[in-house]
């Protein structure tokens, strides 16, 4: 048999341990009836790191695999539409909207089509269009004050409000709006009365999501000669939409706009050799604004002295953030990122004999301009409880625990350059056994600002020392101090990023129905360039954030004036160790795959994963815990706390899975999943417990350790040819053939969570603080209810300035379970190619509630109780028609 340039070579995985089966050579694959496991699929590995699915089953030449577009020669115009399209009319009611009221309002349209044409048998140029525009109803509860609260009258609640000027606690909790602060009673006017009968979900927002986008894509495909190709793509994404808040009068409005082009070439020299240069430049914009944006003259008249803004967009309310309420305030707005990206790939594949090699490079360069983080400057407030015994008391008084502003510019431009590229050879030894083997080389190096405006502190320790000073980077204070290190540097480059990779498929039988794969590699992550924008040109003296915070005994800050009262305003320092390293991981696997049975097949396989040098933010200058105040018992009085991004992080974690497959046949296909996984991890989201003790922040990781998946096509055997004839129809057997049910099936068990306390409730600046654990915590599933999902009392404040005995992520989370079906009616319209497609689809179709996670805040009346739930039964309709 003539041999061809066929494409085993590139179907090289050593990620997940898949590479060429055994016995697969050059020539054209084995009939079917030689070799029933033809399906068995792979990753292919391209020099961008992008990773497609193709199947062994291919025998087209590698120009054509590599350009999945092939040249039409037959048909000289063809395309779709399409219109999707739900609404509230045909959906379910969320576990958390009030029976007997009108459903959220929910419309959601998706449409669009797609037009070819071949103008020769050279040329293709092939467009689309997809319109998305969704007016989603949110289903927010949270806890609001009441009316009376907010007249001073504290009645309802059980705990006795005590009198933080006096030491007398009030009389029958009635506090005299003579002491309410006149900042936060112009707060009040933005909150709103409850809506619920529920005394702790007391307000329902049913305000609606809001999500529009347009999409357009185009495709240019020219046949230069036989043996070379050139085709572009380009597409271009517009969007605007709104994020709800809890409560109405917040909320952020965004709008984006993305665009991207490639152009590659692929040059074919024969049936050995084949390269490609693939050249790519995109560009993204976006900004998010709240609704007070552009309100001159609003913040200022809070009277809240010591904060300022920018420019018109940046005003707006402050943040209150009030433990066990809702919190008040215009968030992030505004935020803004303008980048640009451009690409380089080349990539050359040459077949031989047994081996297939491959050979790859792609220089790549990113900008991000103007790039903001709003919000800040405005003020961020935490209201504990601390002093009053709650939260909103302690709001109405205008006495924080903590006051956050920030000061200075915080537009942010830096630069990235990265260079990857990587050999790799697959080994074909007999028909039994094949290897591979990639090595790659990455030059990965820490994002850089084009300004002049990067500063560090030397030394960079944890607890600073008192000579320690700021330095800018590439002056000559630092040329001693961070030898090398450029204007605009803040980190030293990584070059030692090697990346090998090993991989081994064996079929003992020689006929790949059973196949055992096992693979080895290490692999290198560039760090996301959003790291290194909080430390370049976001530091000190640039712009940097200063705190002001009370000790839990008595309130020193008063909303008046926080920023120049008693408690000495901090400084606070965001850095980046100049030494960090690249992160990598290590990732090991083992398959065993074999067909059972004709176009049945099942697979057994673990893997594990170690990830070293991972992102971590420590936090430095942290005093011991104690009494009085916190600036005069840190390390270094003259500077707040730091946040130090370092590469100490780290996580590893191992997973079983078990996967059961029928291909399509005869009507129906299966598959079935099921996975087993566990990683632990020292990183979470939020502060740890005692920065001192960052070997106690190790614990698994949230994610769900438990997770089944079922997928299945069913066609209906009715019409001409099939096993129900349905002559009866006569000439309407149209409306009974071609119809295909499918569907998803998928459970989770629950995600892992923890405990915290409110505030700061050790005094050392640091609010990750956690309770005493005196139980076992988690309930019987019998026992778990919305209103007490976990043992409450299982935790409990630890003693006055000492540390929680309680873990991270020591509580299971509900679990999920979701079915998805879907009934697809296919008729043939007129000629042949002209088909019209009918869909209902039922998303989670039997309407099972999904709730979300706890409140975790100990003290707090919505501690242990479940204020959500996903989205309940959604139908879809929709309707294609393609030519």
């Amino acid at each position: 048999m003539k041999k061809t340039a066929a494409f085993p070579g590139l179907c090289v995985l050593v990620l997940a341990g898949c590479i060429p089966l055994p016995g697969q050579t050059t020539q054209d694959p084995p009939a079917p009836e030689t070799s029933r496991f033809q399906r068995i699929e792979m990753f292919e590995i391209d020099p961008g790191r992008q990773l497609s699915w193709i199947s062994t089953r291919e025998s087209r030449p590698i120009h054509e695999i590599i350009n999945p577009f092939a040249i039409r020669k037959r048909a000289r115009t063809y395309g779709s539409l399409y219109e999707y399209h739900r609404n509230d009319n045909l959906d379910a009611r969320n576990f958390f909207d009030p029976a007997g009221r009108k459903l959220p309002e929910y419309k959601r349209n998706q449409f669009g089509g797609s037009l070819g044409f071949a103008l020769t048998t050279r040329v293709v140029l092939f467009g689309t269009y997809d319109g998305l525009r969704i007016n989603r109803g949110s289903t927010l509860l949270s806890h609001v004050p009441t009316p009376e609260m907010k007249r001073g009258d504290f009645s309802s609640i059980g705990t006795p409000l005590r009198n933080p000027f006096s030491g007398e606690y009030f009389k029958a909790n009635q506090m005299p709006t003579s002491m309410f602060h006149p900042s936060s009673v112009k707060m009040l006017p933005l909150l709103p009365d409850p809506n619920s009968s529920d005394p702790y979900r007391n307000f329902l927002n049913n305000q609606p999501e809001i999500e529009n986008r347009n999409t357009f894509g185009g495709r240019a495909d020219y046949e230069l000669s036989k043996e070379s190709k050139i085709f572009a793509n380009y597409r271009l994404v517009n969007g605007d939409g709104f994020d709800v808040h809890p409560i109405p009068a917040f909320g952020l409005s965004s709008r984006y706009r993305e665009q991207r082009l490639t152009i590659d070439y692929v040059k074919n020299f024969g049936p050995r050799l084949v390269t490609s240069v693939q050249a790519g430049f995109s560009r993204e914009a976006g900004t998010e604004l709240s609704p007070q944006a552009g309100k001159r003259g609003l913040l200022a008249s809070l009277g809240i002295a010591g904060l300022s803004t920018l420019d018109d967009l940046d005003e707006g309310y402050p943040d209150f953030e009030i433990s066990g309420y809702a919190s008040l305030g215009s968030g992030d707005s505004p935020r803004a990122s303008y980048s640009n990206e451009y690409s380089l790939e080349l990539g050359a594949t040459y077949v031989r004999n047994n081996h297939s090699l491959a050979f790859g490079a792609e220089i790549e360069a990113i900008q991000i301009n103007n790039d903001r983080t709003g919000g800040l400057r405005r003020g961020v407030f935490e209201f504990s409880g601390s002093y009053t015994g709650d939260a909103f008391a302690d709001f109405l008084l205008g006495i924080p625990n903590t006051a956050d502003r920030g000061v200075g510019s915080d537009r942010a431009d830096v630069r990235r350059r990265s260079i990857r590229a990587f050999a790799r050879d697959s080994w074909k030894i007999n028909r039994k056994l094949t290897l591979s083997g990639t090595l790659a080389y990455n030059y990965f190096p820490f994002s850089h600002s084009i300004h002049d405006n990067v500063t560090a502190f030397v030394p960079l320790l944890f607890e600073p020392p008192l000579d320690g000073r700021i330095v800018r980077v590439g002056s000559s204070e630092a040329h001693n101090l961070l030898p090398g290190l450029k204007r605009g540097h803040a980190v030293y480059t990584d070059k030692n990023d090697w990346e090998p990779r090993f991989g081994i498929a064996y079929s003992p039988q020689g006929n790949n129905r059973l196949v055992i794969r096992a693979s080895y590699q290490i692999s290198y992550s560039q760090r996301d360039p959003d790291e290194s924008l909080d430390v370049l040109g976001r530091n000190y003296p640039t712009y940097y954030t200063e705190r002001a915070e009370s000790p839990s005994s008595q309130p020193v800050l008063n909303l008046s004036n926080p920023f120049m009262t008693a408690v000495p305003t901090e400084i606070r320092i965001r850095g980046v160790d100049p030494h960090m390293r690249n992160s990598y991981s290590q990732e090991w696997q083992l398959s065993v795959q074999n067909e059972i049975y004709p176009k049945w097949n099942i697979e057994v396989s673990y893997s594990g994963r170690t990830r070293t040098h991972a992102e971590r933010n420590l936090l430095a200058n942290v005093p011991l815990p104690g009494p009085g105040l916190l600036q005069s018992r840190r390390p270094n009085p003259a500077f707040g706390r730091f946040s130090i991004l370092t590469s100490g992080g780290s996580t590893s974690g191992n997973s079983l899975r078990a996967n059961l497959r029928k291909r399509l046949s005869r009507g129906y296909s299966v598959e079935a999943g099921y996975e087993w996984s566990r990683t632990f991890s020292y990183s979470g989201s939020g502060e740890p417990a005692n920065p001192r003790n960052l070997r106690a922040e190790r614990a698994p990781g949230n994610s769900p350790p438990q997770s089944f998946n079922l997928n299945f096509i069913y066609d209906l055997p009715v019409g001409r040819g099939q096993a129900i004839q349905a002559a009866w129809a006569g000439k309407l057997i149209w409306l009974f053939e071609g119809w295909r049910v499918s569907g998803i099936a998928s459970y989770q068990t629950g995600g892992l969570f923890h405990p915290r306390l409110s505030g700061d409730a050790n005094n050392d600046g640091v609010w990750g603080d956690r309770p005493d654990r005196i139980g076992r915590g988690n309930l019987d599933k019998s026992a778990r209810s919305i209103d007490r999902w976990f043992a409450t009392e299982a935790f409990v404040t630890p003693p006055k300035y000492g540390f929680g005995n309680s873990g991270r992520n020591i509580l299971v989370g509900p679990g999920r379970r979701k079915w998805d079906v879907s009934f697809i009616k296919r008729t043939r319209v007129r000629r042949e190619g002209e088909i019209l497609e009918l869909r209902v689809q039922l998303f989670n179709a039997w309407n099972h509630t999904n709730f979300q996670n706890p409140r975790s805040t100990v003290g707090t009346t919505v501690f242990g109780r479940i204020f959500g739930a996903d989205r309940a039964r959604e139908i879809e309709v929709a309707l294609k028609y393609t030519f």
